[in-house]
């Protein structure tokens, strides 16, 4: 299956026209409501740190829970159910972040850590030395997309064909 593929895109999922329940995940936003710029790109929220022998250690970050917004769950649709009753707004800085990640995307593990807080340890700027890069911005909304798409098939009711995306 292509989802664990990071270096493949996949059509309605990470490339192309967005399946509508998917497009809604991991959305890059402001405070202010303006679009995401590189002058937004600094991870200082406090994700990671060095420790030991350069070691790096996570930290809490900062990521918000809240109810779903009426827009976001009318989007996501059935799918909503298998992403968990609340979602998280995941927050670089004081005034970036991600809105609406999945309780159940943003507690997804895999080999014992959570995927996204893992990442986000290695992306904090004390540590990685630089702010993102746009692509890599877009490769965390892929990365919440990818683990929804998932989610969804694994926990849906409903026959997995209706969430192939290897169509």
């Amino acid at each position: 299956m292509t989802l664990f593929d990071c270096d493949t895109g996949i059509p309605g999922v990470t490339e192309g026209k967005l399946k509508p329940e998917l497009a809604a995940l991991g959305v890059p936003a402001t405070v202010s409501g303006h679009n995401m710029t590189r002058e937004d790109f600094a991870v200082v929220a406090g994700w990671g740190r060095f420790g030991k022998d350069d070691a790096v250690m996570p930290g809490p970050g900062r990521a918000v829970e809240r109810e779903y917004t009426r827009t976001e769950r009318a989007a996501m649709g059935d799918s909503g159910s298998a992403l968990g009753g609340s979602t998280f707004d995941v927050y670089l800085n004081g005034s970036a972040f991600w809105r609406n990640v999945p309780a159940e995307v943003w507690n997804y593990r895999l080999g014992g850590y959570q995927v996204l807080k893992k990442w986000l340890s290695y992306r904090e700027e004390a540590v990685l030395g630089r702010r993102l890069r746009p692509e890599e911005i877009q490769h965390f909304c892929d990365t919440v997309r990818r683990i929804g798409a998932m989610l969804a098939i694994t926990k849906s009711s409903d026959s997995p064909r209706a969430w192939s995306c290897d169509e």
